[in-house]
Parts: C-alpha cells; structure tokens; sequence
C-alpha cells in the first residue's frame, strides 16, 4: 500500500491539474497480474504515459479555449511545449503520438512535428514509410532539409520499384539541393540511375545536378540514355553537345553536331559549330565540306580565312584558289595567303589554275613580287617556259639574284645553256659569297656545261660558308678527284664527317683515296676511319675498302676477315662471296677455298657471277675436268671476255704437264680449241692476245708442234698478226727448222708485216749466211738488242768489237737481258785474253805412275785462239804392267788452234812426245757441227795420240782414230748422244798393234738447273778390236815385263754400262769468281771380266784474286776402269795455277 500511494502522490504532484486524482488511481485499482518486477515496471510505464496523455490534451483544451493571441494563450503555450516534448522521449502509444505530432501542428511546432513522426515511423512499421514521408515534410517546413532528404532516402528504399519510390527519391533529391549538398544529391541519382533510366524527369534532373556537380563525365553517359529517349529534341541535342564538348569527347559531339545540322540544315550557328567540331576532332576533310558550305552561304571573313586555311593544309588547291578568288573580289591577299599560294605553286597539283587565277587577279589588284614568281612558277609546270621566262625578264619587284638563278633555270629548259652560263656570270660579281644557292646553281652549270675549275670554285663557296650542303661537298670531292688533286678530295671528305658527323663521308675519303691510287692518302684515311670502326661497323663499304687497303699492303689475311665481315652484314652477297673466293685464290688457302667452294657449289650453278672464279678455284685444286665445266659455261655466255679467258689460259699453262696422263691433257686442249677458236665472233685484239695464250699452253704441254697447230688455226680465223708469225718463227727457229722460219718470215712480210730484227738475224746464224748477218747488223742493228748484235758481231768474227760493245752495254742493259750480256761479255774476255797454267800431276796408272809437271798458256788473235802445252812427265812403274828402267822421263809440247769455221768451231792440235826411245809425232782434228731438230754432231780426228785406254798402251803405243757423235737435245733437261768410232793402235815406232770400232751411248737428265746443278746419266760403250799376233820385240823385255802378250796392252773386246751422277756449282763461264766445283760418281759392270766397275771423279776452282784472274784447281780421280787389261785402279791427284790475263 505504501508503493501505491507513492505512485499517486508523484503524479498529482507532477501534474497539479483539477481530476486527477481519479486517473491517477486507476492503474492503481487494477489487480495485480504478476509479482514480477519488470513487468510492474513496464505497466506502470504505460499507465504514466496515458496519464502523461490526458494530462496534455487536458492542457491542449484549456489552451484551446483560449482566443488566439491572448496572453493567457501564450502564458498556456510553454508549458504545453514541455509536455509534448517530455512525452516524445517516454511515448510508446501510436495513437498517442500522432496526437502529439497534431497539436505540434497547431502550435506550430513543425520541428516538435517532425520529431514525433520520426518516433512515429521507429515504433508503428507498418506505416513507417508514411511517417517518415510525414517527417520529412515537416523537417523542410522547420528549415532542416538535410534531415528531411535522409528520411525521403529511408522511406524510398524501404519502398518497392515504382512510382512511389520514383517520387521519394526525386523529393530526396531536391532536399539534398536543398540544403545545398549537391554531392548526395548526385550520388543519390547515379544509385537509382539504372532504376529510372526510362524516366525523363529522374534522367533530366540528374542530369542537371550532374551538371551542377562538374561531373561532366557522368552527365555526359547519363545525358546520352536521356537523349535516346527523344533523339530528335532540339532541346536534349543541344544540352548533349554541349556535354560532349565539356567532356571533350569530340567524336561524339561531332556526331551529334552533324545529326543537329541535318534536322536543321539552314542553321549557320549550328553549321559553323560542326565545322569547328570538326577542325578540333582531326576531321579536316568534314570540316572544308562545311566551311565550303558556309563559304558559298554566308561568306564572312572568318568563313573564308579558315576555309583557305583548311583547304591549303589539305592541298585542295582548287578550292583554295576559287575561295581565294571569293577573297580576292572584296580585298587583297594577305601575307600567310600569299605564302599558301606559294606552296600551292610549289606542288604543281593544279598549275593551270593557279595561272587563270593570277592573271585573272592581276587585271584587278596589283601583284606584289611573291605573286608573280607564283605566276612564273605555275607557267614553269605547265610547259611554258618562255612566258615563265618573260615574267622573270619583266615584272617589278623580282629580287636579284633570285631572279637570275630562275632565268638560267628557265633557259636550261629551253636547251639554251650558254645563254644560262651568261646570265650567272653576269650576276656572279654582283652576289655575295653569303647567297649561297647562287652559288650552288653556279657551281651545277659550270659543272655540267662550262668550266671545271669554276664550278669547283663555286662549290667552295658554298662549302667554305660552313654550310652542310651535301652535294656541294660531293661534287667537290668527284672534280678533285677528276684533277687528281687526291689530297685535297680526301681531306674534305675528312672535314665532311667532322662538320656533318655522318661516317660515310670517311667512306667516300678512303673511296677517293683507293680510286686514285693514293696509298699513303688511303691509309691515313683507313686510320682514321679504324679510330671510329664502331660507327662503321655495320657499313658494308668499310669492309669492302678495308679489305682494299690490307690487300695493297699484303696483309692477304686481314683482307680476308675485313670481306668476311662484309659478308656477314650482307650474307647473300654474290659479289662479296665472289672477292672472298678470289682473295682465298690468291693467297692458296686450298683448304678454306675447296671449302667455300662446295658451300656455294648449289648456288653456282644458277648464278653466272660465280663461274669465273669457280672455273679458277677447281683449275687450282687440280680439279681440272671439273674446272674445264666452268670454264665452258663462262666462255658460253660471255665469248668475248678475252682477258678473263687469257688468266684461265696463263694458270692453266702453269700446270705441269707432267702431271697429267697425256690423253687428259689432249682432251683438255681440244675442248678449249673447240671453245676459243670460233669464227663467228668478231675480230678483237683481245681474242687474238688470248689465243696465243692457248698457243702457249699448247705448247708447254705438247710441245712445238702443237702450239704451231694453234697458231696456224689462228691465222686461219685472220688473225695475221705479227705475234702469230713471231711464234711461229721462233717455235721453227728453236726445232733448227730453217726452212719453216725462212716461209713464215716471208709470209709475214709479204702481209707488209715488220717482223722482229731478232728472228732475222737468229735464222742468218742457224745458216751461218755471214752476209745476211752483216745486212742485218747494218739495216737493222738499232733495232737488236745488245746482246743480239754481240753475237752477230762474234759470228762475223769481229770478237774485240763484240767485246767494246758488252763492256758499252753492260751497264745500261735492262735486267731481262743483262745476264745473258754479262755471259757473252765473259765469254769474249775468256776468249780474247791470254792465259798461263802451272800445274802439277800425279797420277798411279794400274802400278804405272806418272809425275807431270807442265806449263800452258794461250792468247787470241783476230782468227783463231792459239795454245801451247809443255810438259815433262816422270815415269816409274811397280813392274807389275810396264818397265821404265829404260825410259824414266818424257817431254812433250803440243801445239793447238781453235777456229771457227762459219758456225762450226774447229779444233786443230800438232805436238811431240819425247822420250829417250823415240819422239812420237801426233796431230789431232776436233770439228762440232750444229744440225737441224735439236741435232748436233761432232767429229774427231786423231793421228798418233797418246792412249789412256791401259797402262801399256800408254808407255808403248799410239792410237789413231776417227770418231764420229751424234747429240740430240730433247728438251731443256734431256739430252742423249750415240757415238761410233773406228781406231788402230801401234807401237810408237809404227808397228801394227789392233784395229777395230768403238760404239758409246749416254742419255743425261738435269734434276736441278739451280745451284747445285745435278744431273743423273745412263751411259755404256763397247770396244772391239782384232789384234796383232805378238808384241814388236823393241818393247818385248825392255818396256814391258816378259811374259806379256798383246791382250796386256790392248783387250779384244771391253764392254761398261752404268749410272752416273754429277753435282756443278759455281760459275761455269771459265770467269771463275767464286769458287766452284765439280763432282761427279758412276758405277756400273764392266765386261768380259762381270765385275763391278765404278769411278769418282772431283775437282774445285778456288780464285785468288776478287776479279778471278788467278785461280787455283785442285782435282783427283779414282777408277777401276782400266780398258780391260788389268784389275788394278787408276788413281791420281792434281793441282794447278792458272793466271789470265
């Protein structure tokens, strides 16, 4: 009970009103349900908020009954205030807060109002969106529209797609505008955009705040779904182009523009602005189309300016020029106009109407300069030089010396040139070195038409200024390379990289260079050029010339990388793989060449470019049938390339013969006379030269007969040329064919051939016509060489003069020559000095040993050379072979002339041999004979000379003989002779000793013609011979030992044959300068006895002086070889001085 009176003191004592006691109590009476104190908690919360109630309309009707405006009205309103706004914070009866949210109305409370709802709306859900729509109406009527556009946002998304929500959202829109917040706004219309994107109020007035907001991106993608709506309203069209533009999409507005201009064609404003769209967009060709529109339409100024402007950058130059005529009607060209119509000129699109429009324009307007060099140029492309040239003659204003370049230009065109030199050597003084195209259109019609030198003066002008004009560079290096002024080209092309940087210029330095052969220019250029090779390294050229340098100084195998770098920059190169396979040829790199050659072997046969080098490279590796392939298919298609085929000639004639099976070389030579000696080319000197190149080959591979064979073909396809009949003498001269080189001198000179003096005089001395030889010494001496007319002189028998004329000759001889002079020159001093020979010998003859102790001399006269030979022989024997008990001494003098009978030397010697026994007279004849083919023969005649053939022969007989050789020379290596002599033997005092014939035969091959010479020999003999029956008794006992028979003294029958080797060295011209030497072994068999036989035979020249005028000899023998008569050797020693002088 105490509780419950509390309850009802409070509330009276809150609320003091008239009756309240009663509504007080009753929550009171109520029984209670629950002791629960929550519960009674919550009871008495409503049963206080129901008294809370109807103690504020108790108020309300008090303040009601008052007269509006009274002081007791206004002295009710407060605490009625408090009552409603304490009631919000405790009230949870709807129907009690709606009567609240009433009576804030009537007191005009829209903010109390507005309160109330919103609790309103948080306890009543099912009409939450009413009350919060209440809500926001009564927070915009309080002044607080944010909080009304957050309640409209609440009640609209609480609100299913439709109208409803449609509405709610635009109030909440407009409330955020309200109060001024923009951004919800907007971020409230881009949330709901999708949802309402078919509303044109929604889409209009999002738009707009879009708009509002700057978030021109937005409205610009919002703006086109709203003109999609109503494409064709003028209104949405307009606003929309205007977003595009804001948002600088210019490909939409201009769409847009154009779709604005077709629904209204005839509106300029809309028009211009599609041309300006246009402009800005990058649409110039769309842009003229509407400003050629306007242009014809409304032609204002700024249409016409930009309608030249777009149609100049366009190079519409038709419409340009009938718009510049629009122009021209109301006023004269400006400056940048005049320049376009430059440029309109200089392209040449539409020169006819740039004349009709000029000279249209000047019978109205004056023409400054610009327009009639226009007008000038335009008749230039249209043909008309001479009315283009008259213009340039006449009209005002045109500057010098521009005008004059363009008259020269103008005269060049009407093939007037030297009228075009005047004209700029007429205004060259004028023109300062400043006016640099002046100078260079000077320095191209001096080139080209006048003076070398002042087109290069020119040039330097313009060079010199410190210009960068390439082709003045250019021309200069080309004119001084022209005048050989190779420095100079060389170092401008220098300066040329220095000023332009470009690394060509280094290029065209080392070009120049290499072209004219300036080697030290061309190096200082290659160093230079090796300074920046990084910058040329991908220059083919470089390559190229540095390949060039390395190859002049011999570095083949820098050559060779500097090519292979050239064809790694251009692999495919056949020119650059052919050098490569040339400079891999040169330097016999057989290895890497068979290599590259079977690389590019595919290629080849396609390509034509390889087969010379290809046909060189086989022939190289000795690939010759292979090569011969090439070879034909190059002479195939280029038949005239004569030099080509002569190299391929000259390498092919290089192979030894030797080496090659003889029906190879016979089929190679065919095939290539097949090839070259063809009648249907025309004649050239060139062919005729390689012809004789395929005589020689013919010759060093088959000989004499067949290179004449070649050469008589070549005179058969007309070739009758000096050099053919040359050959052909020589080839004759060399086989001693006397009569052959007699008929093809005739030949040739019955063609009025001058055949060389030479051949003349080589075929009077094979015939040894001493009259033809003085004839041709004295018509034609001038045209012999030195040593040709030496030996002329030497046949005539004129040896001193032959001699004066070497001595005179010798030391201005050219090299080819001077060997053989000097040869001729020793042989003359040999032959015209005097000689004295001291010597000593000591030989053991088979036990008979001879000491020789013997002097010798001889001098020349004007005939004959003469010689004496003293001697005195000491003579002993072991007894074995020969007695000298008797005989220990001998003296002998002999006496000998050599002479020269026609072409023949001839050999004539008388001596004595003395004893104590007797004196035994003896007489010798020796005569060499030269036949025809490389023949020769030699006689010897002998009366009563000593013989060496056995010891016993040698101290009691003589021999008499006649021996006849025959020599044959088969080439320069091989020689062979057979010999044939019959011989009779007697005592020393004439008694019959035998009688028989000797044969001999010997074939010599020279294995080296350099020092040492070595030579190998087969060589055998034979003796046959009938004896007497006995010895003569006067040397029976007292020379030789009893017991001895005439088979001791001389053998029936003696046969040899072996080998043999012999070494020369030194000179062998009887001008002993330096010491040389001879050696020289044989062995073989010797017959009846079939023993071994051998002999070793050495001597050696050692000069005492520097001149060779005093010498010593040494030589020694050693033989088993002893005629058959005894088996001991034959042995000796010797050694004698000699001095010439």
């Amino acid at each position: 009970m105490k509780a419950h009176s509390t309850w009802v003191v409070l509330c009276v004592g809150l609320l003091p009103l008239p009756g309240l006691e009663r509504v007080c109590a009753a929550p009171l009476a109520a029984p209670a349900a629950t002791n629960d104190t929550q519960t009674l908690w919550l009871r008495s919360r409503v049963q206080a908020a129901a008294v809370h109630m109807a103690a504020i309309e108790q108020l309300y009707s008090n303040w009601s009954a008052q007269a509006p405006g009274s002081p007791e009205r206004d002295r009710m309103t407060p605490p009625l205030l408090g009552q409603l706004q304490s009631l919000q914070a405790e009230a949870v009866n709807p129907n009690a807060l709606q009567r609240a949210a009433t009576i804030s109305l009537a007191l005009v409370q829209p903010g109390m109002a507005a309160r109330l709802y919103q609790q309103l709306a948080r306890i009543d859900p099912n009409r939450a969106v009413e009350w919060l729509e209440h809500s926001a109406q009564q927070y915009l009527a309080s002044g607080a529209p944010g909080q009304a556009a957050a309640l409209y946002e609440l009640a609209g998304k609480k609100m299913p797609k439709g109208a409803s929500r449609l509405r709610l959202t635009m109030l909440a829109m407009n409330a955020h505008l309200a109060n001024r917040d923009g951004r919800r706004a907007l971020r409230l219309a881009k949330a709901n955009a999708a949802l309402f994107a078919q509303n044109n109020e929604f889409m209009q007035q999002a738009v707009g705040i879009a708009i509002a907001q700057n978030d021109l991106q937005w409205a610009k993608g919002a703006g086109r779904k709203l003109l999609a709506l109503s494409p064709k309203d003028p209104a949405q069209l307009e606003r929309q182009i205007q977003l595009e533009l804001a948002a600088h999409d210019l490909d939409a507005a201009r769409a847009l523009a154009q779709q604005q201009v077709q629904l209204q064609p005839d509106n300029v404003a809309q028009r211009t602005r599609l041309a300006r769209i246009a402009d800005w967009s990058g649409q110039p060709e769309l842009a003229l189309l509407h400003w050629q529109h306007l242009a014809r339409t409304v032609p204002s100024p700024e249409v016409l300016e930009r309608t030249l402007q777009v149609a100049l950058a366009l190079e519409r130059d038709a419409v340009w020029l009938k718009t510049a005529h629009q122009v021209s009607l109301v006023r004269a060209l400006t400056g940048e106009e005049l320049q376009g119509l430059a440029h309109i000129t200089a392209r040449a699109q539409a020169p006819g109407t740039v004349v009709e429009f000029l000279e249209d324009y000047s019978q109205r307007r004056p023409m400054p300069a610009a327009l009639w060099q226009a007008l000038a140029t335009a008749q230039e492309q249209l043909g008309h030089y001479s009315a283009a040239l008259a213009i340039w003659q006449s009209a005002d204003g045109l500057e010098e010396p521009t005008a004059a370049m363009a008259r020269a230009h103008l005269l060049l065109l009407l093939e007037r040139p030297q009228q075009a030199l005047d004209e700029l050597r007429a205004e060259r003084p004028k023109v300062s070195p400043e006016h640099l195209d002046f100078w260079r259109a000077q320095g191209d019609l001096e080139w080209d038409y006048g003076s070398r030198t002042d087109a290069l003066d020119a040039y330097v002008k313009v060079w010199t200024s410190g210009s960068t004009d390439t082709h003045a560079a250019e021309r200069l290096i080309a004119g001084w390379a022209e005048q050989g002024e190779w420095e100079q080209a060389v170092t401008l092309a220098w300066e040329a990289y220095q000023r332009l940087d470009q690394p060509r210029w280094l290029l065209l330095a080392m070009d120049a260079a290499a072209r004219g052969e300036q080697w030290d220019l061309l190096h200082r250029a290659a160093a230079r050029a090796q300074d920046v090779e990084a910058r040329l390294a991908d220059s083919e050229m470089y390559w190229l010339l540095k390949a060039h340098v390395a190859a002049h100084e011999q570095h083949n195998d820098l050559a060779l990388e500097a090519y292979r770098h050239a064809l790694t920059l251009n692999p495919n190169a056949v020119p650059l793989r052919v050098q490569l396979l040339v400079m891999t040829l040169a330097d016999g790199l057989e290895p890497q060449l068979a290599e590259q050659l079977q690389q590019w072997q595919a290629e080849a046969q396609e390509q034509s470019d390889y087969w010379p080098v290809f046909a060189l490279g086989r022939l190289h590796l000795r690939q010759l049938m292979d090569s011969m392939d090439w070879f034909e298919r190059q002479v195939l298609i280029q038949p005239q390339d004569y030099r080509w085929q002569a190299d391929y000639l000259y390498w092919l004639g290089r192979i030894d013969p030797q080496t090659l099976e003889p029906g190879t070389r016979q089929d190679i030579l065919g095939r290539m006379q097949a090839l070259l000696l063809r009648q249907d080319l025309p004649q050239d000197k060139g062919q005729a030269e390689m012809l004789l190149s395929l005589a020689a080959v013919a010759r060093a591979w088959e000989g004499d007969r067949a290179s004449d064979a070649v050469l008589q073909d070549i005179l058969t396809l007309g070739y009758g040329q000096a050099p053919v009949f040359q050959l052909l003498v020589d080839s004759s001269l060399s086989r001693k064919d006397v009569d052959a080189a007699r008929r093809w001198l005739q030949s040739a000179e019955a063609q009025k051939l001058e055949m060389p003096a030479y051949q003349h005089l080589a075929l009077a001395l094979q015939t040894n016509d001493l009259a033809a030889i003085e004839q041709v010494l004295g018509e034609r001496g001038n045209a012999l060489g030195a040593a040709d007319r030496v030996s002329a002189l030497r046949r005539l028998g004129r040896n001193a003069e032959a001699l004066a004329l070497a001595d005179r000759e010798l030391l201005d001889a050219p090299l080819a020559s001077k060997d053989r002079l000097q040869e001729q020159r020793d042989a003359l001093r040999l032959q015209q000095s005097s000689e004295v020979t001291l010597g000593y010998r000591a030989r053991d003859f088979a036990g008979f040993k001879l000491g020789i102790t013997e002097l010798a001399g001889s001098f020349a006269t004007d005939t004959a050379r003469l010689k004496f030979r003293v001697a005195h022989n000491n003579l002993s024997s072991d007894g074995l072979q020969v007695l000298t008990d008797h005989v220990d001494a001998e003296n002998e003098l002999a006496l000998t002339a050599e002479l020269q009978q026609q072409a023949d030397p001839v050999e004539i010697t008388l001596g004595a041999n003395a004893r104590t026994d007797n004196t035994l007279l003896f007489a010798r004849l020796d005569w060499a004979h030269a036949l025809e083919a490389n023949n020769s023969m030699h006689l010897d005649l002998q009366l009563h000379n000593l013989s060496d053939l056995t010891p016993a022969l040698r101290l009691v007989g003589s021999q008499d003989k006649v021996a006849w050789v025959l020599h044959h020379t088969a080439s320069d290596s091989l020689v062979g002779h057979v010999g044939l002599a019959w011989q009779q033997f007697n005592s020393r005092s004439g008694v019959f000793l035998g009688q028989g014939y000797r044969t001999e035969a010997a074939l010599e091959k020279t294995l080296s013609t350099t020092e040492p010479h070595w030579s190998v020999r087969l060589s055998g003999s034979s003796d046959n011979n009938r004896l007497a029956d006995g010895l003569p008794s006067d040397v029976s006992g007292s020379l030789l030992p009893a017991g001895q028979t005439i088979r001791n003294v001389i053998a029936s029958n003696f046969s040899t044959a072996g080998i043999g080797t012999t070494l020369n060295w030194g000179m062998s011209d009887g001008l002993l300068r330096s010491t040389s030497g001879m050696l020289d072994a044989w062995a073989g068999q010797q017959w009846p006895s079939n023993e071994n036989a051998y002999a070793v035979r050495a001597g050696i020249h050692i000069p005492l002086n520097a001149t060779g005028t005093a010498r010593v000899r040494l030589e020694g023998h050693y033989t088993n070889v002893v005629g058959g008569a005894t088996a001991q050797a034959d042995r000796g020693l010797g050694m004698l001085l000699q001095y010439r002088f």
